[in-house]
């Protein structure tokens, strides 16, 4: 079954947390694209933390680390590092 999978419109975002769902308790989510309020870098670089305006963050990364959950894909775009993952979710804030 496949990590995070994330799609994205001119004005929303769903996330598909396929084998994070029982964790997570979400199967998937639709928010809009302004509902994402920061996106950190964390930790010399293993991982990100996205921040919703809602106080909900999610720590993620291109590859296993720790506790964060893996992005498969971004709009059928595979992140290639975790430098490339920042660029593609601060590019989801932009409306």
């Amino acid at each position: 079954m496949a990590n995070l999978v994330i799609t994205s419109t001119d004005y929303t975002v769903k996330v598909d947390f396929n084998i994070y769902s029982e964790d997570a308790n979400i199967k998937s989510e639709s928010f809009r694209r302004n509902e994402i309020s920061e996106v950190k870098e964390r930790f010399g670089g293993t991982h990100l933390t996205v921040v919703m305006l809602d106080g909900n963050d999610f720590d993620v990364s291109y590859n296993t680390y720790k506790h964060a959950m893996v992005v498969d894909t971004i709009d059928g775009v595979a992140p290639t590092s975790n430098d490339d993952l920042f660029n593609k979710l601060v590019a989801l804030q932009q409306v």
